[in-house]
């Protein structure tokens, strides 16, 4: 193993332990990492979307699977990496509930982020729940001298069913030589959420609005 191999590998497995962590921290089990170049021969159905996802459009060239479980909410981060460098990933879960039309919640030039679905402003707006946790989201990643600003923070869609499927891009909430993804910032946004949605009705799945790279991890997640 060469010299950047050596650093490569700590740095990855730095990011790991951070990760780990944190999600301890924010009262979150963690259930099972999956590293893409295990996806091969790992056995687990995250480990098999790995691998699919890793076949496809997926452009950066590592990946660590973190499955979580918060409660009664079982949800997954994907940490990808160009070489050494973390890059932004994505909190996913699928929640128990439904809504009419997707919902993606995006900075304002003015005021606070705000929730956008169907043709304007969408009904979370005035769930003070929802409300004070997109107002605790990170939008920009920083990586040393550079500063990668977030095109969205948060998205939901009706998944099919009485389910929804909610995903949240990861900042940068803290790491000095590691990067905290925001796992406590997921969770409660997640909660939220799903308090909000319709209960006992059936939707057809729809897409995001915006594009989701790693959106069908969510194929291994039970609802919760």
């Amino acid at each position: 193993m060469g010299f950047f191999d050596s650093g490569t590998a700590k740095s990855r497995a730095r990011q790991r332990t951070s990760m780990i962590e944190e999600a301890t921290a924010a009262g979150c089990q963690v259930v099972e990492i999956v590293d893409s170049t295990d996806a091969a021969t790992a056995t687990s159905v995250v480990a098999g979307t790995l691998k699919v996802l890793v076949g496809g459009r997926v452009t950066t060239d590592f990946h660590q699977v973190v499955v979580l479980r918060t409660g009664p909410l079982t949800h997954a981060y994907v940490q990808p990496y160009q070489g050494i460098q973390p890059q932004p990933g994505e909190h996913h879960a699928i929640l128990t509930g439904t809504l009419p039309v997707p919902a993606t919640l995006r900075r304002r030039l003015l005021g606070q982020p705000g929730w956008e679905g169907g043709h304007g402003e969408h009904v979370f707006n005035r769930v003070p729940a929802i409300a004070a946790a997109s107002n605790n989201l990170v939008w920009t990643w920083k990586a040393g001298f550079t500063e990668i600003t977030l095109p969205w923070g948060a998205q939901v869609r009706p998944a099919g069913g009485a389910t929804a499927h909610l995903t949240m891009l990861a900042g940068r909430y803290g790491g000095i030589t590691s990067y905290q993804v925001g796992f406590s910032a997921f969770v409660k946004l997640a909660f939220a959420i799903r308090a909000a949605l319709v209960q006992g009705a059936t939707q057809p799945g729809q897409e995001f609005a915006e594009a989701v790279t790693f959106a069908p991890i969510a194929a291994a997640l039970p609802p919760g």
